[in-house]
């Protein structure tokens, strides 16, 4: 059942819903808890917004649009359930089903953890990027870092600020979709030679990393984002739990966003395509 075509039913959206937490949390009401069912909610809008997604890629490799690709450290898209049912016109039966469901909507709503991909005006930025050229119906692919630790938690200790590394992703984020398939290759170090068919990187460390992609809505248009991400789980072929000195630096650059702590080993890419079609 797609959503699409049934979000003005309430009757079949509560089914939706029920189906999730059953088949997708292997959970009962008996147990769950508001966590399993925020993720059921957002599986039950993922379903729809996936569907105009595809459509939107099949568009795209029919009519082979010219494509923008826009770069940025950060990307800061804030929440998005809430967003996602705005843009897909779905705000109302969605809220009817989860009252009929005995459940409180904002309460739902407040499970979700911001996601930590920025913490500015430059991820700010590019997120409205992001969504104007989804709204105007661009073929646009935003690549940038999906930090495991990003925006930073504040503590008042002895009358003093304390930043810790937000562990955004601790409960994992039912809006991303694994693609470990697609290995990026990462270059650390290694030397420049300079040889008759022009300048040559070798010798180089390689940290490989496979992805995964996010869908995010925009308005007005029947189109979603695909942020494709890559988390680094080799160096040269080996599983590392601390990588060499060499490349630590930049590998932690990739971990946290605003905060110094060494907390994390994963360097990843976002990559938002904005869809148009119906």
């Amino acid at each position: 059942m797609h959503l699409e075509d049934s979000v003005e039913n309430v009757s079949q959206l509560k089914e939706a819903f029920n189906r999730h937490l059953h088949h997708t949390q292997v959970k009962d009401r008996q147990v769950a808890t508001n966590r399993d069912y925020y993720f059921a909610l957002s599986h039950c809008v993922k379903d729809n917004l996936v569907m105009r997604w595809i459509r939107t890629q099949q568009y795209y490799y029919e009519k082979d649009p010219k494509r923008v690709y826009y770069l940025s450290l950060e990307f800061y898209m804030g929440r998005t359930l809430t967003n996602t049912m705005v843009n897909l016109g779905i705000s109302g039966a969605v809220e009817e089903a989860i009252y009929q469901l005995g459940l409180d909507m904002e309460e739902l709503e407040e499970v979700e953890e911001d996601a930590g991909l920025g913490n500015g005006g430059l991820g700010r930025l590019a997120a409205c990027f992001l969504d104007s050229m989804a709204t105007l119906g661009l073929a646009a692919y935003g690549y940038g870092i999906r930090y495991e630790y990003g925006i930073f938690k504040q503590r008042i200790v002895n009358n003093q600020q304390i930043e810790e590394a937000d562990d955004w992703l601790k409960f994992g984020n039912p809006w991303e979709i694994a693609r470990p398939e697609y290995q990026i290759p990462v270059n650390f170090n290694g030397r420049v030679v300079y040889g008759p068919d022009g300048v040559s990187w070798v010798d180089t460390d390689i940290l490989q990393a496979p992805s995964s992609i996010k869908s995010v809505s925009a308005a007005s248009q029947i189109s979603s984002n695909t942020p494709k991400a890559v988390s680094s789980t080799t160096y040269n072929g080996q599983k590392y739990s601390h990588f060499p000195m060499s490349s630590s630096d930049a590998l932690r650059s990739s971990s946290l966003s605003s905060t110094g702590d060494k907390s994390s080993h994963a360097i990843h890419k976002v990559r938002t395509n904005a869809a148009l079609s119906s």
